[in-house]
């Protein structure tokens, strides 16, 4: 004799409700859940129909956490975009090896450079030669913005060739994007010392209305200027990242200040914004000057007033 036929992922059986007590109904129905275990589940409520509708809610909530890792199993290539699109981002917010700043920058790409393209198509309709089409009104904006769009757009459609949904990754087969001639300029001294005369001389004027700067953003502008150091990694800096008596001195940047996704607060990263910008740097006398003068004013923090231990 047959058993019972087994559920698809992500999918329940036939309900059951039953009186439990004084105005109490259990409903129940097996669940198969994303790891391929059926399971039971159950919910209450003051009649049938509420008792029903609790289970339901339940079970929708579990289909949402299955979709995640089993996208395949809910998703084909009739699918909308969108729906591939979403739960590529899941995916990746569960990548462990990629760093916070990453994961929303690329979900800003996402909804910004490549949703409003491709959001009333199915996932079969995102050919290559729509694909091409897209990249080359990206490119006329700007190279910048055409790569991005590419590097998201195929990670979206790998995501889905890895899950079965397509068989190939359409994105692979466009045509290769140039990147335009460019020549990197370094400052002239005449720039840097304008920059620094500059930030020196910020909010100073006679006569102008509203606080006084307090020096940090010109001590900033100089600690970025001398060591060439992002933003980030200038505020990382911490006292042990620091030679003040070596000659020339020195820094070691090997880390940066980045918001942490959806509390909208900063906090110390251990690594500049790849592992590769790990790097000893000669800091020029100019800004071992300033860095000289905040160990020496906050003496009592065992960090520079930039960072944080």
């Amino acid at each position: 004799m047959a058993g019972r036929p087994r559920l698809p992922i992500s999918t329940f059986g036939a309900i059951k409700t039953t009186e439990v007590g004084a105005g109490r109904f259990r409903a129940m129905a097996r669940f198969r859940d994303w790891d391929g275990q059926s399971r039971q589940v159950t919910a209450t409520g003051s009649s049938r129909n509420a008792a029903e509708t609790a289970l339901k809610v339940e079970l929708a909530t579990r289909m949402r956490v299955g979709n995640v890792g089993n996208v395949g199993d809910s998703a084909n290539a009739r699918s909308p975009f969108r729906m591939l699109a979403e739960a590529w981002l899941e995916d990746l917010m569960l990548d462990v090896d990629r760093a916070n700043g990453t994961k929303t920058v690329y979900e800003y790409e996402l909804r910004g450079l490549v949703l409003p393209f491709f959001e009333h198509f199915t996932v079969r309709e995102v050919t290559v030669g729509r694909i091409e089409l897209f990249l080359k009104v990206q490119r006329a904006i700007s190279y910048a913005r055409a790569k991005h769009s590419r590097t998201i757009l195929s990670m979206v459609l790998g995501f889905a060739v890895r899950r079965g949904i397509i068989a190939r990754n359409p994105v692979k087969e466009t045509s290769r994007m140039k990147k335009p001639q460019h020549t990197p300029k370094a400052l002239t001294p005449d720039q840097v010392a304008a920059i620094r005369l500059a930030a020196r001389d910020w909010r100073t004027a006679e006569g102008r209305m509203g606080p006084k700067p307090d020096g940090q953003v010109r001590d900033l502008i100089e600690v970025m200027l001398g060591p060439a150091t992002r933003i980030g990694e200038t505020l990382a800096l911490r006292k042990c990242d620091i030679d003040m008596t070596a000659d020339p001195p020195w820094a070691h940047i090997r880390g940066t200040l980045v918001v942490q996704s959806g509390a909208g607060v900063l906090r110390r990263q251990a690594y500049p914004k790849t592992h590769e910008s790990n790097r000893v740097v000669a800091v020029p006398q100019f800004a071992a000057e300033v860095i000289d003068t905040r160990m020496t004013m906050f003496a009592v923090v065992p960090v520079v007033e930039f960072g944080a231990e």
